[in-house]
């Protein structure tokens, strides 16, 4: 697959809501011995920042920049507000650039249906905050909708512009 991508068009590997460190390892061992592409993962914790199979932040940032990987992070299982205390972790020991990309909060079922419990507005708000902590890469995963995703985008160009503004005095 990783062959094929790279010969149609691909821009990058995306290796993502991965739970297990060595499931990560030999998918990112495959991907870099079968293409030049940049390579990219996400990893799925829990609210207390350990992978299901018991992996913590620092050993998990630790094996993957070890494999050379360009850019990673969190992605699913959590909204926005239960990641910032894992980015933060992150953050602390990383040296690549980081990707969040949370559900629309916790999901519950309502009436047979799946339903999140952040809206647009909130996403949005806390997206700016995780911006503001360090992710450089950002989306949307379970439950976001294209209404959260413009919604952030709105205001995360705001907070960069803001930030562009204090760094380079224009």
């Amino acid at each position: 697959m990783v062959r094929i991508g790279e010969r149609e068009g691909a821009d990058l590997i995306l290796i993502e809501t991965m739970s297990d460190s060595y499931e990560a390892k030999a998918a990112v061992l495959a991907a870099k011995e079968n293409s030049s592409l940049p390579v990219f993962v996400t990893m799925i914790f829990d609210d207390k920042g350990k992978l299901l199979t018991g992996g913590n932040v620092e050993s998990t940032v630790a094996l993957l920049e070890g494999l050379g990987v360009d850019a990673l992070g969190i992605n699913c299982g959590l909204g926005p507000v239960q990641m910032k205390g894992i980015l933060e972790d992150i953050m602390k020991v990383v040296s690549l650039p980081v990707i969040v990309n949370p559900n629309a909060g916790l999901p519950r079922s309502e009436g047979g249906k799946t339903v999140y419990d952040i809206d647009a507005d909130e996403f949005a708000r806390v997206m700016k905050e995780i911006v503001e902590a360090g992710a450089c890469i950002i989306g949307g995963c379970c439950g976001t909708t294209p209404e959260h995703i413009e919604k952030w985008r709105l205001c995360v160009r705001i907070c960069r512009s803001d930030f562009r503004k204090e760094r380079t005095g224009r």
